[in-house]
């Protein structure tokens, strides 16, 4: 269902809602906007915070960037902006050899982004279903799986290591991406870059 008079779909299950999401990859801006934000993603993504005594963990703030390109893009073009991310920003700043696993968590993350953010009325439960997705599918078990195919150490051990900072973050991260998007809300409508 769709809200006519702003636009805002309750639901992306519905015919139009793809219709305009896979619209958005005709508009010469979408693809610009686009652009600037893969630069922005791959930038961010190597400031993060390491989290002592546990190998491989560390905080990010780099889902800022994945939310709102997903939010002002959809789930299409957010979800090929993901993937277009990964692949540029691991070849051209490598942390250690390429997997394609994690280019399918970038691409998968980018699109639940979309799914709930993408002309969705932004609320703070929103906000918490999708980062609970996002952390616990993409985070916990494809990260869980692409680690374990990579270093033959059981998934379940990975994902047990992982669980614990992706519960912790959740609420934080939900708090923080709620106040991104009310701070951002006025100027992406200004720039017609959201249309609710």
């Amino acid at each position: 269902m769709i809200n006519e008079t702003n636009n805002v779909f309750k639901t992306p299950f519905s015919v139009r809602y793809w219709k305009e999401a896979c619209g958005e990859l005709k508009k010469t801006k979408m693809l610009v906007v686009t652009a600037l934000f893969i630069a922005l993603k791959i930038s961010m993504s190597y400031l993060f915070i390491p989290i002592p005594g546990i190998n491989g963990q560390r905080i990010s703030i780099s889902f800022f960037v994945v939310a709102l390109t997903s939010m002002v893009c959809g789930p299409v073009l957010g979800g090929m902006a993901g993937m277009i991310s990964d692949l540029i920003g691991a070849h051209l700043f490598p942390t250690g050899p390429f997997f394609f696993g994690y280019t399918i968590t970038a691409t998968v993350s980018s699109f639940i982004y979309g799914l709930f953010f993408y002309r969705a009325k932004i609320s703070v439960t929103r906000i918490f279903i999708c980062k609970l997705l996002v952390n616990m599918l993409a985070h916990v078990g494809l990260n869980s799986l692409w680690r374990a195919m990579i270093t033959n150490v059981d998934f379940t051990t990975i994902a047990i290591l992982n669980l614990p900072k992706n519960i912790i973050m959740l609420p934080i991260e939900t708090f923080l991406l709620y106040l991104f998007f009310k701070a951002l809300a006025p100027i992406l409508k200004r720039e017609n870059l959201i249309k609710i």
